[in-house]
């Protein structure tokens, strides 16, 4: 199944709002079945299928596994957000991540027996947002959005307002 891992990196006011204005009118129905359903997650374990990269790691792992299967997407308007979530104890790490580019599994353990066990895949979409310096930020930060790892995102640039990209000659 495929998946998307997008980071657009755009300079302030070029437009990186409108991302997030498509992401809500797109998913709107979605984002407020979720929330709902997120008020009784600890009771009937609904799919969740968006979610917040502020979330803690076993929080979204955990949602994860109840989905079955079923893609998440996460949609974060600023991407110096989820550096400053990753730096916590408990915060998602790009190796979660990572894996989600090939549903990866990860395996869970915990001493909680009443908590899902075992391997799990991991069925998540994302797209940041952020301007070139907090982008710069972020893959220096993570250390991990390299080589390999920097390939499996998208990775979009927008140019300033009112410019145009230069033009460019390819060979035939």
């Amino acid at each position: 199944r495929p998946n998307f891992q997008t980071i657009i990196e755009a300079p302030s006011g070029s437009g990186k709002s409108i991302f997030e204005n498509i992401h809500k009118n797109l998913l709107a129905r979605r984002i407020n079945t979720d929330n709902e359903s997120f008020m009784e997650f600890r009771e009937i374990k609904p799919i969740i299928q968006t979610i917040s990269m502020t979330a803690s790691a076993p929080m979204v792992i955990e949602i994860l596994v109840y989905n079955k299967g079923v893609h998440a997407v996460a949609f974060e308007p600023e991407i110096k957000t989820v550096g400053e979530a990753m730096k916590t104890s408990n915060g998602i790490s790009m190796d979660l991540l990572c894996k989600a580019f090939d549903n990866s599994t990860v395996t869970r353990m915990n001493k909680d027996k009443s908590a899902p066990q075992g391997e799990f895949q991991v069925c998540l979409n994302y797209v940041f947002t952020g301007t070139p310096d907090a982008v710069v930020r972020f893959i220096n930060r993570s250390k991990s959005v390299e080589g390999g790892n920097a390939a499996r995102i998208c990775w979009c640039v927008l140019p300033p307002s009112a410019k145009e990209l230069p033009k460019m000659d390819f060979p035939d």
